[in-house]
């Protein structure tokens, strides 16, 4: 049975907090480069960004309900 760490969801290859740093990253790069850089996929990087942005942004539209 695989071992469960708080930092890591389920299945997911990356920690959360790698995530939330890449996502930064992409205020200043485009996706085509952070991922060529990082050795992943554009759709890893557009994946990764809507994990992380799309909750905050629900979470902001609800604040204003």
């Amino acid at each position: 049975m695989p071992e469960k760490y708080e930092s890591i969801d389920k299945y997911a290859r990356k920690t959360k907090r790698f995530d939330k740093y890449f996502a930064k990253k992409t205020v200043s790069k485009n996706y085509s480069k952070l991922a060529r850089e990082n050795g992943l996929s554009y759709t890893a990087v557009n994946n990764t960004v809507k994990k992380v942005i799309d909750p905050l942004i629900e979470q902001q539209l609800s604040k204003l309900s």
